[in-house]
């Protein structure tokens, strides 16, 4: 499937209906229409650390943590009073991620991120984009007139220059006083907005944007409609809005049982919670938070319920007090809108399923995975993800919004209407595992306390090859599956056999054509189409991986076959890589991952992989010239 040009998409908007390769144009232009504004970072560096002594002094305290905090003062520079450690994750095999976060007059940097990744004592890598240029002077504080001087902009006025950057139109912006007594990190405020789901907290923190360093307001507003969650920054100052990334990540695609991909690869199957649930994942079940047990489709790991346009549909399925929902079920013959509540219950057992296989790769409680209760297993809890099934806000897609760990996350699956009948994205099973990855990946890179790692451009676009990636490997990749193969993504949704990417995914490059220097033209100047770019060098790896070590059972976790070997190495890299990572940083946190993991066995599999693609050892970031070369012993 070619490209569409701009002046198709405007004829598409009136003949959405025609054929599903327009419909699919109209989708994508979505995503790259959303409203999002990245400052420049003068200072990125990921660089590995030859092996030092341990960096805490007195010796012999290898708690990652220290380690980290020694390193940050000792070989960067920075004095324990500018960073503050806003999470530790293990990784695999000793490695330890640690997320620090810059403070400048004892307020956040929000895009000022170092991690480091601590193995025995030492850090051996860390991703930099901690500002370096000049400090400002502390601002008054003492007020909200008062913030940073003469022609300081108040809460309400900056939050509204935010509300028009993003085209919403408030008509109410009531503005209340949050100040805990005694803080020294400045006033809070919360507003309460018409235009919101809750309301909207306020704190100041700062921006880098190249060499300058600007105080701003910080809010986080989800739109009420559920269309954006907003992490917004505007000068506090000026009014000039200096940073926004939007939490929701779109995305299109469909799903069975796990590893049936849509209604024509098999039927309707009973699933048993005996099989289906992972106790290590999810101990208490799909139905209990541990405290308070549901008959519907809510618990600890996902609440989900129909949002469709008719209120009166929108109740959950019942199970009963035997949790029996096998009554729900699709006839695939009538419309979608005919099939809601068993729709929501695919989707409840979509994503608990999502959850319980990544859990056993690493996106654990402490990694920021999405569960009311965590057990006592470290990281944030009260954030189950909210998923909307058959929402009527929209049609031909799906979206997930992830905020950082401890704050509920949403995902909103739609009806496709490419089709007649109509069909529903959670029967495609890669959509629903495709959004799930979004929030995966957010929460891992950069520690699960920021989601603002993957915003837009080459790290934006590798999140979407991910999900779809996480999507294939779940429900599509098979031990008989064979190099060469065509994979096509979102073919039952739309109604056609190529699916909705450009290319179906293969690693025979007459099918899939995809290389590194194609995001040099300007039409893959757009997330998903960087996402095919990412995912079609992933995909080489996974095959790379599995022709040496053989194919396993997915829930097994196997690391020495090379399906499941693949995965865990992919969510590892995102632990180790740095915030905003461009595909040359993705490459090496992979490489680097290896090493930890199996102490580099895999090193030329994994390089060839890449440089198959144009992503070999000679690739520069921002050069989107095809590099195949090897390094030396490859």
């Amino acid at each position: 499937m070619s490209f569409i040009s701009s002046a198709r998409k405007f004829a598409i908007l009136f003949l959405v209906a025609l054929i599903a390769t327009q419909a699919i144009t109209v989708v994508e232009a979505k995503r790259g229409n959303r409203k999002i504004k990245l400052p420049a970072i003068a200072h990125k560096s990921f660089t590995k650390v030859a092996p030092v002594e341990s960096l805490v002094a007195g010796g012999g305290n290898t708690d990652p943590k220290a380690v980290a905090s020694a390193f940050l003062t000792s070989q960067l520079h920075f004095p324990a009073s500018e960073f503050v450690i806003k999470d530790v994750v293990p990784v695999s095999a000793g490695l330890t991620a640690v997320y620090a976060r810059q403070l400048v007059n004892g307020l956040e940097v929000v895009n000022g991120d170092i991690n480091l990744n601590v193995k025995n004592g030492q850090v051996i890598s860390y991703g930099d984009r901690f500002y370096r240029g000049a400090r400002p002077s502390r601002p008054n504080l003492g007020n909200e007139e008062s913030a940073s001087g003469a022609g300081s902009k108040a809460p309400a006025d900056a939050f509204k220059a935010l509300t028009d950057f993003v085209g919403a139109k408030p008509t109410k912006v009531d503005v209340k006083s949050t100040t805990a007594e005694g803080s020294n990190q400045g006033p809070t405020y919360e507003i309460s907005t018409d235009i919101a789901a809750s309301k909207v907290p306020v704190k100041y923190a700062y921006v880098q944007d190249g060499n300058n360093i600007k105080l701003v307001y910080s809010y986080q507003v989800q739109l009420a409609d559920g269309s954006a969650w907003y992490h917004g920054h505007v000068n506090a100052q000026t009014g000039a809005v200096e940073f926004v990334n939007d939490w929701v990540a779109d995305a299109k695609y469909s799903v069975l049982p796990v590893g049936t991909e849509n209604p024509n690869k098999g039927p309707i199957s009973l699933v048993d919670s005996s099989t289906a649930v992972k106790s290590n994942a999810s101990p208490k079940g799909w139905h209990s938070t541990g405290t308070t047990s549901y008959q519907d489709t809510r618990g600890n790991n996902i609440q989900a319920q129909p949002n469709t346009a008719t209120a009166s549909k929108n109740v959950r399925p019942s199970g009963g007090s035997a949790l029996d929902f096998s009554a729900y079920k699709p006839d695939f013959t009538k419309a979608a809108e005919t099939y809601t509540k068993a729709a929501t219950v695919q989707l409840f057992y979509m994503l608990n399923t999502a959850h319980d296989l990544s859990y056993q790769y690493g996106f654990d409680e402490v990694s920021g995975n999405f569960q009311v209760n965590n057990f006592g297993k470290g990281g944030r809890g009260n954030d189950a993800v909210i998923a909307n099934a058959q929402d009527g806000s929209d049609t031909n897609n799906a979206d997930f919004a992830t905020p950082p760990d401890g704050q509920q996350p949403t995902t909103r699956q739609f009806i496709f209407t490419q089709t007649n009948p109509t069909r529903d994205g959670v029967y495609d099973l890669t959509i629903p595992f495709h959004e799930f990855m979004h929030g995966i990946t957010n929460r891992l890179t950069g520690g699960p306390s920021n989601t603002d790692c993957l915003a837009d451009g080459e790290s934006g676009g590798m999140g979407e090859g991910w999900g779809d990636v996480f999507g294939l490997w779940a429900n599509v990749l098979k031990s008989s599956t064979k190099r060469g193969t065509s994979l096509p993504m979102g073919s039952y949704v739309m109604g056609q056999a190529n699916g909705i990417r450009t290319y179906p995914y293969s690693t025979d490059t007459n099918v899939c054509p995809n290389m590194y220097s194609f995001l040099g033209k300007s039409e893959y100047n757009e997330v998903h189409m960087i996402g095919e770019i990412w995912a079609s060098m992933l995909l080489e790896v996974y095959f790379n991986l599995v022709d040496k070590y053989g194919y396993g059972d997915i829930w097994a976790a196997d690391l020495s076959k090379g399906n499941g070997l693949f995965f865990r190495l992919v969510l590892d890299g995102n632990k180790i890589q740095p915030c905003s990572p461009t595909l040359v940083d993705a490459r090496d946190a992979i490489l680097q991952a290896d090493t930890n993991l199996t102490g580099g066995k895999n090193q030329c599999l994994i390089w060839k992989g890449f440089a198959k693609r144009g992503l070999g050892n000679s690739a520069q970031a921002g050069d989107y010239t095809d590099a195949f070369d090897l390094p030396s012993g490859c």
